[in-house]
Formats: structure tokens, sequence, C-alpha cells
């Protein structure tokens, strides 16, 4: 009896918070971690009380205010308000996806741009390189040049030959990935079908369940200014920034 007293007691009763570990000061760094109080106080006839809440009054802090680093001018923000504003962002780029899809778009053009034009100077190089090298024998076949004098020349063109080609390499790899991920495009649209529409009907907990698997950080500046970084399955970043007061 004892035990079942303690477990349904306030104190051990767990406080829901939909962002807890996912978010970070943009100021110093630390987590903003979860806070909640039970008790407000009134003043009454002169007199201070205090009243225990129905519910708990949920805050998130910055931890970095606790070791007295002076990152923020009020370290608490209201759980309420923050949750709101970033399901209420996040939620409308899942029902968005082109705005996801747009953006890949824009990054694998760009990236695909600069990607084929460094492969084509690496190639122009490469086979300036190996001109030098077919001229170097050719004076040595010519009596132009002794042979240790061809082995330097030859040594030093192989060196850079090497160099070259291991970054030719690279630049194919990035290549290879930027494909990938237009392949991928296929996947964002299958995963935002398969999230659904009524993302304003989903329990608390399915709610943070898509935070954790879209999300790569949130974190909050001295303003309170909102930025999110969502992780689509393709690896490809947005930020919104939005306002949140205290």
């Amino acid at each position: 009896l004892k035990k079942e007293r303690l477990r349904g007691s306030r104190r051990n009763t767990k406080v829901f918070y939909l962002l807890q570990h996912m978010m970070r000061c943009a100021e110093c760094g630390t987590l903003l971690g979860a806070r909640s109080t039970w008790t407000t106080t009134r003043t009454r006839n002169g007199k201070r009380q205090r009243h225990r809440m129905p519910s708990p009054r949920r805050y998130y802090c910055c931890y970095g205010s606790d070791r007295a680093v002076r990152c923020r001018e009020r370290s608490h923000i209201r759980a309420e308000r923050l949750e709101g504003l970033v399901w209420r962002e996040v939620s409308e780029v899942l029902r968005n996806p082109e705005l996801i899809l747009s953006g890949i778009d824009v990054v694998d053009s760009a990236v695909g741009d600069g990607i084929a034009e460094e492969a084509a100077g690496v190639e122009r190089e490469l086979r300036a390189v190996q001109e030098q090298d077919d001229r170097a024998v050719d004076l040595y076949v010519g009596g132009r040049i002794d042979e240790r004098q061809l082995d330097r020349q030859r040594g030093q063109i192989a060196e850079k030959l090497e160099i070259l080609r291991s970054k030719l390499e690279r630049v194919r790899a990035q290549e290879a990935t930027a494909a990938d991920r237009r392949q991928a495009r296929e996947s964002v649209i299958a995963w935002m079908d398969e999230i659904g529409d009524d993302l304003d009907e989903l329990a608390p907990e399915e709610r943070r369940k898509i935070l954790l698997t879209i999300v790569e950080g949130i974190t909050v500046d001295r303003y309170n200014m909102v930025d999110i970084a969502l992780a689509v399955p393709t690896g490809v970043a947005l930020s919104i920034d939005s306002q949140s007061s205290t």
C-alpha cells in the first residue's frame, strides 16, 4: 500500500516534455533542461501564501544560467509556448513536402554544378601533366636530356599525377553521393505520405517520436529566436527562425 501511494504521489508523477533533450542554448551551447513547479505564491491580506496547482507549470531552462553564465536575461521559457511554436513550424513543413523537395533540388543543383566543374578541371590538369611526361620521354629519346634528368622529371610528374588522381577519385565520390540524394527524393515523398495529414490529432508521445526522427537540432538564442534544423531521410537540413516570447 505504501508503494502504491508513492507511485501515485505528485512528486513521482512523470511530467511530459515534448522537446526534452532536443534543445540547446545558442549563446552558451548548453542544453535547455526541463523544469516544473507544482506550487504558486499569492498575496492575500498582506500575507504570502503558497498553493498547490492541479497541474504543473512547465518550463525549459538554460543549464548554463545555473553555472552563473550570463547568456540570457531570462533563463526560463514557458514550455507550452515553445512546444507549440516548434510543433507548428515542423508540422507546416510536413504538410508541404514540396518545401523540402525544393530545398533538395536547390542544394543538388548548386552542388552538382560545382562538382561537375571541379571534375572537368582536374581532368584537364591530368591531361596536361601526362603531356609533360610524354615530352620528357621525347627529350630523352632525342638525346636532349640524360637518364638522370629523365628520372628526376618523371619522379616529379608521378607525384603530381598521384595527387590529381586522388583528387579526381574524391570528386567522383561526391558525384555519386549527389546522385544517391537525387534518387532519395522518392523516399522523401513516401515518408511524408506515411506520416499522413492528421498531425494535429497525434498524441503527445507520437508527436515526440516524429520530432526525434526529423529534427536534427533546436537552438534558442538570448532573444528567444528559435532555429530548427530538420534532418529528413535525405540528410538535407533546413532552418526555421521563429519568435517565442517568455
